[in-house]
């Protein structure tokens, strides 16, 4: 993740055998510089390649190592929580069997908001099949307003089409995670406006995410005027919100999740030219530039996930029910990176409530 500058931080790193299309690259800069070098189809971390020590990186995991249940939650890489009235230590242990102690206090609240397109649903998805367990619970027009078990919702929620708003709710923690749909960010005035005057349902980390939805409603201008003054109508647009994202970041965790690149040679011929990688990239810089100044985090590490993903499924299209690999979909990253994004994101936030050591993205 970055703020004012362009910096990649890549928490979890997959590698996918056979799969990279260069024999040296290099994801990410700054902080997080990750070099790739391929070895007999396989790929291995050179730090010392780039000069720097290993500081922002987590065990690496492949694909076949998360093959089977992608639906339950891996809760055993969780803190233990317990509502008790005094303080607790939870103890993690690590795959280097390490102890790691946090402090956990019954006066902290977790309010996570996550508005936005498909494409941060999926994250949203992703983080609920990560935190699924008896006593969460979600919410949403269609249940009537009552309350359901999370269980019935984690498999609808990732191979279905959810164009609704969602709240999951923990019963014994201060937790609550909410996904607004707002795919062109309209709504998102309004939403503000709401957290600005109930402390309670402000969120302490929102996560935003747009882009494919304007280029779709902005087509016939991309056409009759070209590609910037179909662009300008996004940045009007985004510019209009800065103000009052900026404020909100001062006290909120405020992240803009950029644009994944797609597979263009399987697009529809009607949007050729306005969903592509050139597009996308348009709208990224924009976005990038668009938080300096600011405490708004740009999220850009997941792009290069997103190419090497879409470069696979060109080579080898792979399709599965759970959506681990959905080839057929040019326009969305399959679960098998997605869930990589639910990685880098709680990394991102917890690891600096754990006593972790220093190679640790956001360790104390």
């Amino acid at each position: 993740m970055a703020n004012s500058s362009p910096v990649r931080t890549v928490a979890v790193i997959v590698v996918l055998p056979g799969t990279l299309p260069h024999d040296n690259v290099v994801f990410g800069q700054g902080r997080c510089p990750w070099e790739f070098v391929g070895h007999g189809g396989h790929a291995v971390r050179v730090s010392e390649a780039v000069g720097v020590d290993e500081s922002c990186g987590v065990e690496q995991h492949t694909p076949a190592q998360k093959q089977e249940g992608h639906f339950h939650s891996p809760n055993q890489y969780l803190l233990p929580f317990h509502p008790d009235d005094q303080p607790i230590t939870a103890t993690s242990t690590s795959t280097h069997d390490r102890s790691t102690k946090a402090l956990i206090t019954p006066t902290q609240r977790w309010v996570w908001a996550v508005v936005g397109d498909s494409r941060v649903r999926q994250v949203f998805s992703a983080l609920i099949t990560r935190l699924a367990s008896p006593r969460l619970q979600y919410r949403k027009p269609s249940t009537g307003g009552k309350w359901r078990s999370i269980h019935e919702l984690t498999e609808t929620l990732r191979i279905g089409k959810l164009h609704e708003d969602i709240e999951v709710y923990h019963h014994d923690i201060p937790f609550t995670l909410t996904f607004h749909w707002d795919p062109l960010l309209l709504r998102l005035p309004n939403l503000i406006t709401l957290w600005t005057h109930n402390s309670n349902q402000k969120p302490t980390m929102l996560l935003l995410g747009s882009g494919l939805h304007w280029m779709r409603r902005t087509m016939h201008t991309y056409r009759s005027e070209g590609s910037l003054a179909a662009l300008d109508k996004f940045q009007q647009h985004m510019n209009s919100l800065r103000p009052h994202l900026a404020s909100l970041a001062a006290s909120t965790y405020t992240i803009i999740q950029l644009l994944d690149h797609i597979q263009e040679s399987e697009i529809f011929s009607k949007y050729e030219g306005i969903y592509s990688n050139g597009n996308i990239d348009l709208y990224n810089t924009f976005l990038l530039s668009y938080t300096t100044g600011t405490n708004i985090i740009s999220w850009d590490s997941n792009v290069p996930f997103s190419h090497l993903y879409h470069t696979t499924c060109r080579h080898n299209k792979r399709n599965s029910y759970d959506m681990w690999w959905n080839c057929d979909n040019p326009l969305h990253t399959g679960y098998v990176m997605v869930e990589e994004y639910a990685n880098m994101l709680l990394n991102d936030i917890c690891n600096s409530y754990l006593n972790l050591e220093s190679k640790y993205c956001k360790a104390n």
